[in-house]
């Protein structure tokens, strides 16, 4: 969800045949909010955790899903949530799904990639949608200040 913008149901959704491991760069193609077919690319961390977890993810050829539970089923929302809050509550840090995703835009942002990137990466439809999830990004708009205060 960090690294690839993902909504926490598109996590759930997730299967095998989505995952595009030997193009370069490598990709998930997914269908997102309202069935909108995406690519969404992979970092080479992410990359590696995925090959790490398919290492171990035990064959299951009626389950066509990514990401299974012990039970070898998919793993569903409620699962992926209980899971962050077991994480978080070790790392004794506040923290949501969707702020996952909302560090993902401003990561894009302060790495200056265009806003209709960015846009597509999340799979919003509109572009007044990635600008909510950006506009509040002060260290982003203290960059730009002092690139402009060294311009005459």
């Amino acid at each position: 969800m960090l690294r690839c913008g993902l909504r926490i149901s598109e996590v759930s959704k997730l299967k095998l045949r989505d995952l595009y491991l030997s193009e370069r760069p490598s990709r998930l193609q997914l269908l997102g909010k309202n069935s909108k077919e995406r690519a969404v690319y992979l970092s080479a961390q992410v990359e590696k955790a995925v090959r790490s977890y398919l290492e171990v993810r035990p064959p299951t050829p009626n389950t066509p899903a990514l990401f299974l539970t012990y039970q070898n089923t998919r793993l569903g929302v409620r699962s992926i949530q209980k899971r962050l809050a077991k994480y978080r509550d070790q790392a004794g840090v506040m923290l949501t799904p969707h702020q996952l995703r909302h560090n993902f835009a401003n990561d894009l942002i302060l790495a200056d990639v265009p806003i209709a990137s960015i846009q597509k990466l999340m799979g919003h439809e509109w572009i007044a949608t990635t600008e909510l999830y950006i506009s509040a990004n002060s260290a982003k708009v203290k960059k730009d200040f002092y690139r402009g205060k060294t311009r005459p």
